[in-house]
């Protein structure tokens, strides 16, 4: 699977200067040009900031967008949170309160304890699956990634949305999104950040990580 996910396209970093309110990539800090770190094909990492080149962020919104590869159906109000992804899942740390499992109370809490003195509000990856067989395979191998390295061993909440734009008519490859709190979460509430995600040299690092998990995955 390593070999296949490395055949997938990148997001480039984006050079617009104002952010689009119709893409949320261009909400990110996306993509840091990182000495000693090569930009790898089907693999993406950002920092969403509380602001970004004039634009204040909502992790809430963000969420939402994500969840929502496609527009809904009904109003604005009825299909707010109408979830349009093939997938969506909040991976909580042994305890956390369990009304966080709803993604919309998880990002509005993670908006409302953001703290002044830092910008990160969630640490933003994407990873690709060209050539998998199965949806659930792919869902799988990134849950249990997400779990094992941000879940159980640093105690910070994911967010997994699975997209499959082939349901939508697009070529585009199967491909997860981890939307990670930078702040571990336990029964006390939101607590400290895990800095490095919060700025570039998070990109290697969560790199590194997920080719070991993928590696791991199909020996």
């Amino acid at each position: 699977m390593a070999r296949s996910i490395a055949s997938s396209k990148i997001a480039a970093v984006s050079l617009q200067a104002k952010p689009a309110e119709s893409d949320p990539l261009s909400w990110l800090y996306l993509n840091p040009a990182v000495e000693g770190f090569e930009a790898v094909p089907g693999y993406t990492f950002g920092v969403l900031r509380r602001t970004f080149r004039g634009r204040t962020n909502s992790a809430a919104e963000f969420c939402r967008r994500k969840a929502q590869p496609i527009p809904p159906a009904g109003g604005a109000t009825s299909a707010l949170w109408a979830v349009t992804a093939e997938k969506i899942e909040v991976l909580l740390p042994a305890g956390a309160d369990d009304r966080f499992l709803e993604p919309r109370l998880l990002t509005e809490e993670i908006d409302a304890r953001s703290v002044e003195s830092e910008q990160a509000l969630l640490t933003y990856v994407t990873v690709s699956f060209p050539n998998v067989r199965r949806v659930h395979e792919a869902w799988e191998t990134a849950r249990a990634f997400a779990r094992s390295s941000f879940v159980q061993r640093r105690t910070l909440p994911v967010i997994l949305v699975l997209h499959v734009p082939a349901r939508a008519g697009s070529d585009r490859d199967v491909h997860c999104h981890l939307l990670i709190s930078p702040r571990q979460l336990d029964g006390i509430g939101l607590r400290g950040f895990e800095r490095s995600f919060c700025h570039d040299e998070g990109q290697a690092i969560i790199h590194a990580e997920w080719l070991a998990h993928v590696w791991g995955w199909e020996a």
